[in-house]
């Protein structure tokens, strides 16, 4: 359920076309800029940006799930042990960029 939910909440915040339309912009902005330059100025740009947002993104369809679940009376608590395991997967850098809060703000009874 929670895997449903955050996949559900990418659609509900429309990340995709957010990300397309962020993507096409630098893009354009970049074959102005840079000229023949531009494929790989573009590329580079779009890249850079994209995993900053794809980072919130994920955040953002997390606290979509969660949210979604408790408004509907699912226990949260089989999310809690995804994401704690999911957080055992990553490095202690990466966890800090990754999330914005840990989730033992998000699990207070766990």
């Amino acid at each position: 359920m929670t895997v449903l939910a955050h996949e559900l909440g990418h659609l509900h915040y429309r990340h995709s076309m957010r990300a397309l339309v962020r993507s096409t912009l630098l893009s354009a902005f970049a074959a102005w800029y840079f000229g023949d330059f531009s494929s790989f100025a573009a590329g580079a740009t779009a890249a850079l940006t994209g995993l900053e947002h794809s980072r919130a993104a994920e955040h953002e369809a997390d606290l979509y799930a969660l949210s979604l679940m408790r408004a509907n009376r699912i226990s949260t608590h089989g999310a809690a042990v995804l994401f704690c395991k999911i957080e055992r997967w990553q490095s202690p850098k990466d966890h800090e960029e990754a999330r914005p809060e840990s989730t033992a703000s998000l699990f207070p009874n766990i």
